[in-house]
């Protein structure tokens, strides 16, 4: 099993350089923060030995291992056989199981069931009733909309975890919640229903699907541009195991956090800081022999300290075809910095920017 959580708390116990031997020895339970001790509950309770937690199976202090172990985050929460979500904490000290001590079921009997075929003997069945508080079950709700987002949605890291997770035992406030590639389901609605996830940005076998894939892109970016990092620099990194996938679906390469291909950046190029009320406030924190994303080419929305938005459909002219031509791209890498060069053409024409005071009041800044 893999855990997604959110770090921070009195207890801090990442693993280093100078931790690593005694780590290998035994982590002692008691000395754990309250989260990883649920989780480990959880492990047991289903029947498992092992538990990836970040923290404590990557290095912290050092970057080669760092930068190794984070590129292969994708790939190991993919082949876990669930991902136990603390959702509902503030910090490693809140624990998996959050929430009013009320909201939970509270058992008002036992009951038996018969089963079987009608020209079989019936089994029987003990079964025990729950009552909860009444939670409305939205009908036609997409994915993202059928649980309640938690504290844990708002960190960098998540998205990835939450995306490439084959399944995800999610523990928020108002209960728990069931994840898959296939299907999605709750306390409240234990039937669940179908849902296809992550089926744009996987490799299709038949071919096709690019563009899909490509505003599937567009609305990651503009989910993780939203979200906070501890370190500013991780904010690709944090994406590598998206990437990776993205790169076998689309079949070219992610320049600056763009994607390369006929029809794809082209559309990609077109973003915009989002029209928010105030500028997200983060830390411009760096990870030392990490790309420092405030020296990307202007035209990666990775440079932009702020949400972006891709609007993607005031991309095509008239009569649906492309208004500029890609003729060269290139990013290069080094010294703790990309440097890029974007060749287009296309037609010119003049635009009037609207003063920042209309842009406050929810006018788009370029019409």
């Amino acid at each position: 099993l893999c855990l997604s959580h959110r770090w921070g708390g009195s207890k801090i116990i990442p693993t280093t350089t100078a931790t690593l031997e005694a780590r290998k020895a035994s982590i002692p339970f008691i000395d754990m923060p309250k989260t990883f001790q649920d989780a480990i509950r959880v492990t047991r309770f289903l029947g498992y030995q092992y538990l990836w937690v970040d923290s404590l199976c990557i290095l912290q202090d050092k970057l080669d291992d760092w930068e190794k172990e984070a590129g292969k985050m994708g790939d190991i929460y993919r082949n876990a056989v669930v991902t136990t979500v603390a959702s509902g904490a503030t910090s490693a000290d809140s624990g998996c199981f959050v929430g009013d001590s009320h909201s939970f079921p509270c058992e008002l009997g036992t009951f038996t069931i018969h089963q079987g075929c009608a020209d079989q003997e019936h089994e029987q069945h003990p079964c025990a009733v729950f009552a909860s508080p009444p939670v409305q079950v939205q009908p036609y709700a997409r994915r993202h909309d059928f649980r309640p987002r938690g504290p844990l949605d708002t960190r960098g890291w998540v998205l990835q975890e939450e995306i490439m997770s084959a399944r995800s035992l999610v523990f928020a406030a108002e209960g728990a919640y069931w994840e898959c590639l296939s299907n999605v389901a709750s306390e409240a609605d234990p039937m669940g229903r179908n849902w296809c996830n992550t089926a744009t940005i996987m490799p299709n076998p038949k071919g096709g699907g690019s563009i899909l894939a490509s505003l599937a892109w567009c609305h990651m970016v503009e989910n993780d541009s939203a979200r906070e990092f501890t370190k500013e620099s991780d904010r690709l990194v944090a994406l590598q195991g998206l990437i990776n996938v993205m790169g076998k679906t689309l079949g070219h390469r992610c320049q600056a956090g763009l994607w390369e291909g006929p029809g794809i950046l082209t559309y990609q190029l077109v973003w915009q800081r989002a029209l928010v009320a105030k500028p997200l406030a983060r830390p411009r924190r760096q990870r030392e022999g990490i790309i420092n994303l405030a020296t990307m080419p202007s035209w990666s929305w990775a440079q932009v300290n702020q949400q972006v938005h891709f609007p993607t459909a005031a991309f095509r002219a008239p009569n649906n075809s492309l208004l500029i031509e890609i003729l060269n791209v290139d990013t290069r890498e080094g010294n703790g910095r990309i440097a890029g060069r974007l060749t287009v053409k296309g037609i010119i024409k003049t635009v009037l920017a609207m003063p920042r005071k209309l842009e406050a009041k929810g006018r788009n800044p370029w019409l």
